[in-house]
């Protein structure tokens, strides 16, 4: 969002990309160079653990393995060596994980409860997506739009006419950008939460491998933590709006005035680009500390408050891995929703040529909000389930589950 409202209100400064592929190389560099070295850690039987609060992985959380009945039901656990797997009730093993064993497992987690966990996504997907297509056309006139554009391409041959376009229509288009950018915060923030407790509420169910959970079940089990899933929510947009607040601080003198002397420019300029990138990065190390807040008001039961500070705790001292994790699942998700979008892009552009262009806005849409909801699922599970890997690496909670999935039905 950050690197989108750079590019829109400062379209004719080269720092904006600058900035968006300096985080791509930044992004990608950290992701190989950290699991590269988890990996390599992983290998090494002599290294030690992350936290002197875990116990080997070669003790009682992982020297059973479990096996089940012809009725479903678990059995004793058999002695199953040092370097056997752990019990694995339901979708993942009760054990110490590695990443690429999170990323599969959140691909189970999404299939173990697909009603319940992706209809509540495609859902707030296609609220989101519809009405931020509607905003767009309200804000922004379509036919005025492609004029522009016209006009533009036909002024790029002289230099100062085509700066001064790109001034002025900066200076005009800044505040509806703003505009624009704040009612899809807050659709966001109206739709997300729901949809996201109902993902939640399928976690203990999938790990303990309990029967699929229906709408109505999910529904009903998120529905009594909403009102501090929304307290952390806030806490999360507000953080998310920091660049936002200071690239419109930059931008607001000059609406304005877009003929304003090139110094004062230049200096609020660089200013306002130093100050994004230290927000951009304060907001992805605090983003990391509270990431696990959602996942523990819906299967802890705590407030806003409580939660935030348990994600604090589950997160400290771990800050570099979980970051890592959450990276890699990141990078995989935009590879393959790149992989996804782009031909039914390509498609969607074919017929808008040759047919119908609501036909082709629609199918357009429709691609984004699928693309969209499913990647949200993903993303919320593989979360969740770091989440529960930081538990049983810091509290032995494997053994709290093993107890629970013989226990419960």
């Amino acid at each position: 969002m950050a690197m989108y409202l750079s590019a829109r209100i400062f379209p004719d400064e080269p720092w904006a990309d600058l900035i968006f592929f300096a985080s791509l190389i930044l992004q990608g560099a950290v992701t190989l160079w950290f699991n590269f070295t988890l990996h390599r850690k992983e290998k090494d039987p002599t290294s030690p653990s992350q936290d002197p609060r875990v116990p080997p992985v070669s003790e009682s959380t992982t020297h059973f393995t479990s096996h089940r009945n012809k009725e479903g039901n678990m059995k004793e656990d058999v002695p199953a060596g040092p370097s056997g797997p752990g019990p694995r009730p339901g979708i993942m093993a009760l054990q110490p994980l590695r990443w690429y064993q999170i990323a599969a497992a959140a691909v189970r987690f999404v299939r173990a409860n697909p009603a319940a966990v992706l209809v509540p996504t495609l859902l707030a997907a296609l609220v989101l997506i519809g009405g931020g297509g509607l905003t767009w056309w309200w804000l922004f006139d379509p036919a005025t739009a492609i004029d522009n554009a016209a006009a533009a391409a036909a002024q790029a041959t002289d230099p100062a006419a085509a700066e001064a376009a790109a001034q002025t229509a900066a200076a005009a288009s800044s505040p509806q950008d703003l505009l624009f950018t704040l009612l899809l915060v807050a659709l966001y923030f109206i739709v997300a939460p729901p949809a996201a407790a109902m993902v939640l509420s399928t976690l203990r169910p999938a790990v303990l491998g309990h029967s699929r959970v229906s709408l109505s079940q999910a529904w009903a089990t998120a529905r009594p933590h909403l009102r501090s899933l929304y307290g952390v929510w806030a806490v999360l947009t507000a953080l998310s709006l920091i660049p936002t607040a200071i690239q419109t601080a930059a931008a607001a003198p000059f609406w304005n005035t877009p003929d304003a002397p090139a110094e004062a420019s230049d200096t609020i300029v660089v200013l306002a680009s130093i100050l994004t990138v230290a927000a951009v990065l304060l907001l992805i190390y605090v983003s990391v500390l509270i990431a696990f807040a959602p996942a523990a008001v819906i299967v802890e039961g705590l407030t806003a408050g409580a939660a935030l500070r348990r994600s604090l705790d589950l997160v400290h001292r771990s800050w570099w891995r979980c970051f890592a994790v959450l990276v890699a699942i990141s990078v995989i998700l935009l590879i393959v929703a790149t992989l996804i979008t782009l031909p039914a892009l390509a498609a969607a552009i074919a017929i808008g040529f040759t047919g119908p262009l609501w036909i082709a806005i629609l199918g357009v849409g429709a691609v984004l909000a699928a693309v969209f909801g499913i990647s949200c699922s993903y993303s919320t599970g593989a979360t969740a389930l770091l989440y529960q890997d930081q538990r049983i690496r810091r509290e032995n909670y494997a053994t709290d589950l093993i107890h629970d999935a013989r226990l419960e039905p």
